[in-house]
């Protein structure tokens, strides 16, 4: 690494303009943090109404994720974290 670091460096090419043209030629997915509020939403039941947590999503990230209209998921529930996961 340091030899190819040496190499580039002589030759008058700097190593962030590498990784830049590296990351250009190559799709890359990059993991953005999407921010959303848990609202309430009302289950209405035939003895009594209940309210749930509720999370509504969507943009064009999640098919940049690979997901698309008619795909099925699988959804992880885990203590304070979902996974959303494309099925087969």
């Amino acid at each position: 690494m340091v030899r190819a670091k040496n190499m580039l460096t002589a030759a008058g090419i700097s190593i962030s303009r590498c990784f830049f043209n590296l990351a250009k030629s190559v799709s890359i997915m990059t993991y953005k943090t999407r921010k959303t509020k848990i609202q309430t939403k009302t289950a209405y039941r035939k003895w009594s109404n209940k309210q749930v947590p509720w999370i509504s999503f969507a943009g064009i990230y999640i098919q940049e994720a690979g997901f698309k209209d008619g795909d099925t998921c699988e959804i992880k529930v885990r203590r304070n974290q979902l996974v959303i996961t494309k099925r087969k």
